[in-house]
């Protein structure tokens, strides 16, 4: 049978797709990697202006070199700790004020111009802060770490608006999982580069992480604009439409976080905020409770203690989760074609159902190759560390999954910018009562059993969402004007996969048309017809 052009243009598509998520997954890799780096040498310079305060508090003269052993003192390190929780309060804000913007940007201008726009933003002032660190004073410092939150979260927002674009709804949690996966190996990589090359200067490897950075940025040459694609797959017929287009620019946020409300997805926006909030602020203050318990006589007093936690807590837990979400993803990645079809939804499900065995297995073995004494304890609490922070990455997909098909792709910048609102202004808020609160290393397994059970019960609610359970649909215009009813998104044949929409609003349905009544005259009969 001779295809037909609208098989040869959803084939196209979709290789078109492909092409663009290899580009962004290499590019979401590179970006990371460099991101990095560069924020090791960052925290290497704050560690050293830590150290020198301390030094002039105890009436040393300002150029006495500074030794790297009094360098991680224990006054030194709970210094640096606030500091963090400062910088990350700063990133917090930044973030916050220009999560929506640019995700709204990204919806009416293009994906790529808000990309390279964060990129910038974010490349530019690390570089500034990388090379002023010593020399600016702690205000300067607070407003470089503002402007470098903003850009990140610029770039994330582009990021996940970019992958909702090259996926439908049969692969999104796929894509997404691909994605996540992407950037926790940049991670992982920085992290064995720290801890198995040799030792090596701050500038070697901020110059590493910026050239990283640059390339990981110059792949978005490669991106198509799939925003404008997508609409142009339907060999003419219009895209589907959730507002009428007199209505589309009128009120955009409040349609946005109406339809999210719709579908429940407010709440699970608020659950995942507190969860990645503890997620980002509970490691680096396990860092003393695990040196503490560990290797509490290896050394003299003013032993870098802080240096282990390379091995516990920064190196491992990206590798569980990389590990495991490679190993979820592997079933749909290399399925049999000619299995049972299964509906975009239970894929979701299906990927992230033995999310809890995986990490036990794989939890297991990494504690029995690192440690042979007290694995009893240990495997406890490495594993409630690694699913604090492997479990807020696969609620992240799934809840990905669940509000990308909660409004059509064109609203997709925008949807992601309310997320990532939401995420800042957590926080924003518990940040620094997370540090003060977590300072004791007697809290710190509390706040991850709070990790631990604020990700199941996010799982639990995602799990059982509309937004995941129920199939998206969308309608297509009639041939009167009107339009069809709803279609689901796994049975268009023919067509490459249109951007994913739930069906629309009663109010923003167009008005019937009034149905002309035939008009009935009584026509007496002629002479003859008898």
């Amino acid at each position: 049978m001779p295809s037909t052009p609208s098989t040869n243009s959803a084939a196209a598509a979709r290789a078109s797709n492909t092409f663009a998520l290899v580009f962004l997954i290499l590019m979401v890799f590179t970006l990371t990697f460099g991101a990095s780096m560069v924020q090791v040498s960052i925290q290497g310079y704050l560690r050293q202006v830590v150290c020198r305060q301390q030094q002039q508090q105890y009436g040393l003269p300002e150029k006495t070199p500074i030794e790297n052993g009094l360098c991680h003192i224990d006054a030194v390190d709970r210094q640096l700790e606030w500091v963090k929780v400062v910088a990350q309060v700063c990133q917090s804000a930044g973030g916050l004020l220009s999560a929506y913007p640019l995700g709204k940007r990204s919806d009416t201008k293009g994906r790529r111009g808000a990309f390279i726009s964060g990129a910038c933003l974010w490349g530019l002032f690390s570089g500034i802060l990388v090379t002023s660190v010593q020399i600016s004073s702690w205000g300067v410092i607070w407003f470089l770490f503002f402007a470098i939150g903003a850009g990140k979260t610029c770039v994330e927002v582009a990021v996940l608006a970019m992958t909702s674009d090259t996926t439908d709804d049969r692969q999104r949690s796929k894509h997404f999982g691909l994605v996540i996966s992407s950037a926790l190996t940049g991670l992982v990589v920085s992290n064995v580069v720290h801890r198995y090359a040799p030792p090596m200067a701050l500038e070697i490897a901020a110059l590493i992480g910026c050239v990283a950075f640059c390339v990981g940025t110059t792949f978005i040459v490669a991106f198509p604009e799939l925003l404008y694609v997508q609409h142009e797959a339907f060999s003419g017929e219009p895209s589907p439409e959730i507002f009428p287009a007199n209505q589309a620019e009128v009120r955009p946020l409040h349609r946005v976080v109406s339809t999210l409300t719709t579908y429940r997805a407010l709440p699970l926006l608020a659950i995942l905020s507190l969860v990645l909030t503890l997620a980002r602020t509970v490691p680096s203050s396990l860092d003393f409770y695990f040196a503490a318990r560990y290797i509490p006589h290896r050394g003299l007093e003013g032993h870098p203690y802080s240096t282990y936690r390379g091995g516990v807590v920064s190196y491992w837990t990206p590798l569980i989760g990389i590990v495991l979400i490679t190993c979820l993803l592997l079933p749909s990645i290399y399925c049999c074609p000619n299995r049972r079809r299964v509906s975009g939804d239970r894929i979701a499900l299906r990927d992230y159902g033995h999310l809890l065995v995986a990490t036990g297995l794989v939890v297991l073995t990494s504690a029995t190759a690192l440690y042979r004494n007290q694995l009893v304890f240990l495997v406890g609490m490495v594993s409630a560390t690694a699913i604090a922070t492997t479990i807020p990455g696969q609620c992240y997909s799934l809840m990905l999954y669940g509000l990308g098909v909660a409004v059509r792709a064109k609203y997709a910048g925008r949807l992601f910018g309310l997320a990532a609102t939401a995420q800042c202004a957590t926080t924003l808020f518990l940040g620094p009562a997370i540090g003060l609160a977590t300072r004791d290393s007697h809290w710190s397994g509390v706040a991850v059993a709070v990790v631990f059970v604020a990700s199941v019960v996010f799982f639990v609610a995602v799990w059982t969402a509309e937004a995941v359970c129920a199939a998206p649909m969308y309608e297509r215009p009639g041939a009167g004007g009107g339009v069809e009813a709803g279609i689901e998104l796994l049975d268009v044949g023919g067509l490459a996969a249109p951007p994913p929409a739930y069906a629309a609003h009663p109010e923003d349905r167009p008005a019937p048309m009034p149905m002309p009544m035939p008009i009935i005259r009584s026509i007496s009969p002629r002479y003859g017809d008898e």
